[in-house]
């Protein structure tokens, strides 16, 4: 009986936060920022962090992550981390639902069409980023194609930073340190190429949009490639370039939509 009565309880609450849940996120859309209790980030509000194969994006305002996402292939060690995985695909189930079922058809059919011509477009990665910022809601095609620019190079900036950290720290050898610069000068002429490409998506020009990009996309490689060129090897950027290299393989199959 205390089973069924805590079920109840528990019930209540779940519908409680719900109806909650969508309060914020109509407080959101009309920008009350201060019912909603949330701050929506854009490019240059947004935290990144990497953390035990997570990449999180969350507010700098807050410590409450927006979205988290486990690195791919990557196994869950313990039950906790199950139980997060869980709720991260609830959360996302309820965000969903409260979308207009255009946009969040827009989203899945998106990624379905990206993940089934590239396979190194995850079909759960590429809902979740994209998903990840709000204005997604109400984005058409060309909108997600911003989205997944800006997500890519909030990510290069996140990682360029990273590795001035590790060159600043000391701990590196020559060698390394030739590398960490080498990656340091891509990550920098990356976010160059990405504001070019935004404006080139922005004029509808889809073909140069899709030139830069590849390159963001090769970085990722060159900068790997550099630190394995010595036997045994690796690089300390490894789960930062994956994520550069997947969010570039969503720009890309978004802008081949587009074209």
């Amino acid at each position: 009986m205390l089973m069924t009565d805590c079920s109840d309880v528990c019930l209540e609450l779940y519908t409680d936060a719900k109806s909650t849940l969508r309060d914020s996120l109509k407080a959101l859309e009309e920008k009350r920022y201060s019912d909603a209790n949330v701050c929506p980030w854009t490019l240059t509000g947004l935290s990144i962090s990497f953390t035990s194969s997570t990449l999180v994006f969350s507010d700098p305002t807050s410590s409450t992550p927006f979205f988290s996402f486990n690195r791919l292939n990557c196994p869950i060690p313990n039950r906790a981390m199950e139980i997060n995985k869980l709720f991260m695909f609830l959360l996302l189930s309820l965000l969903f639902l409260q979308t207009p079922s255009c946009e969040a058809d827009l989203i899945q059919d998106t990624c379905k069409a990206g993940s089934s011509k590239d396979p190194n477009i995850n079909y759960n990665f590429c809902i979740t980023a994209l998903g990840s910022d709000p204005r997604s809601t109400t984005a058409d095609l060309a909108g997600l194609g911003t989205i997944s620019i800006q997500l890519t190079m909030a990510v290069v900036n996140k990682t360029g930073a990273h590795a001035q950290q590790l060159i600043k720290s000391g701990t590196f050898d020559s060698y390394d340190r030739q590398c960490l610069d080498l990656c340091l000068e891509l990550y920098y002429d990356a976010t160059s190429t990405l504001t070019d490409s935004l404006k080139a998506l922005e004029e509808k020009s889809y073909d140069d949009a899709n030139i830069w990009v590849s390159s963001v996309m090769d970085v990722s490689g060159t900068c790997e490639d550099s630190f394995k060129e010595r036997e045994g090897h690796g690089s300390p950027l490894t789960e930062e370039n994956d994520y550069l290299f997947q969010l570039s393989a969503i720009v890309l199959a978004i802008l081949n939509q587009l074209a």
